[in-house]
């Protein structure tokens, strides 16, 4: 095989080889008619039941399947079109032992890779006739001549992945953009200098209009840290993310404008004070006497920020206050 396939393989064995086939058939009386070989894959997109199937610019109703002879059933169909619906791909880590091939700890993350368990389902098929579409669930009616009585259409499958885990992802999966949003703006500026180093310069430079001139910026930025062209496409690229979470807008080509400063609830300064201890201070105090005020540049520090630290004495931190002090000793 070597021999024969040279540096392309794949034209000598088919890499979708590798997944189990289904044959796919048309039976007319005593004739019967072979239409391709699919593997798993390609039955989810193309052959699932009920599906309208293509092939050699001819249209097939899939209309049985069995699994135990890894054989499909088609009939002959008018020219429709149908589209398989979806459920949220299912993916199960195996964390036993001799499962995990490596895994890793950066602060807070946790990176690991292991074996998977993938699971794909579809509850059924958009069907388009025309301008009409229709929505057909399953199990299919036999009345209509398809054949298949459970509520999905499933294939597992065994690979490996990497799984990432932090708190903050975990957070995002039940809060909103709204409410995540100004925790990841204050995360992405607690871990990037140039974050923190241009942020300054933002409310050094804005005039009354709350207008700052990028030219200048980019000037000063140059002038402190040398290196012309990678200062000013860092810049460029810091302030376009600033953008991206409405922090800043452009004005036209020569300034931009900063938005107002977002108010956020004591439940989000209580997320955002714990990563500023635990990524920019490198430690479980914080002097409120001392906060540096340039990092919270596009948070409002109202009332909710006091509210957050009374709120959370004894949960999340031990919150000292006297005549010489005035700490956050974060659990």
């Amino acid at each position: 095989m070597k021999a024969q396939a040279g540096e392309d393989p794949n034209h000598v064995y088919p890499l979708r080889d590798i997944d189990v086939q289904y044959k796919v058939e048309c039976r007319r009386g005593p004739h019967l008619r072979h239409l391709g070989s699919l593997g798993y894959s390609q039955v989810m997109r193309e052959a699932y039941p009920g599906a309208v199937y293509y092939y050699q610019t001819q249209t097939f109703r899939i209309f049985r399947h069995n699994n135990y002879k890894h054989l499909i059933e088609a009939r002959p169909e008018k020219k429709y079109t149908t589209k398989p619906t979806k459920l949220p791909t299912l993916i199960f880590p195996n964390l036993s032992e001799g499962n995990i091939i490596q895994g890793k700890r950066y602060g807070a993350m946790t990176i690991v890779e292991c074996n998977l368990q993938i699971r794909e389902s579809i509850s059924g098929f958009k069907e388009s006739r025309g301008r009409n579409e229709i929505y057909v669930p399953y199990p299919l009616e036999k009345s209509s001549g398809l054949y298949f009585d459970i509520p999905r259409f499933t294939r597992n499958y065994f690979t490996t992945g990497v799984i990432i885990n932090h708190p903050l992802i975990e957070l995002s999966h039940t809060r909103d953009s709204d409410f995540m949003r100004p925790i990841f703006l204050a995360k992405l500026i607690f871990d990037y200098q140039i974050c923190q180093r241009i942020v300054p310069k933002f409310q050094l430079y804005k005039n009354k209009n709350h207008e700052i001139p990028l030219q200048l910026i980019t000037k000063k930025m140059v002038s402190e840290y040398g290196d012309r062209d990678v200062v000013k496409r860092s810049v460029r690229s810091a302030i376009r993310t600033f953008s991206y979470f409405k922090s800043v807008r452009m004005s036209d080509k020569t300034a931009i404008i900063q938005n107002a400063p977002a108010v956020i609830c004591p439940e989000q300064w209580k997320i955002v004070l714990k990563l500023y201890a635990g990524f920019y201070l490198k430690s479980h105090i914080i002097d409120l006497d001392t906060v540096n005020g340039d990092l919270f540049f596009f948070l409002s520090m109202d009332d909710s920020f006091h509210d957050a630290v009374r709120e959370y004495h004894g949960k999340d931190w031990e919150y000292i206050r006297d005549h010489s002090r005035n700490l956050l000793f974060v659990k």
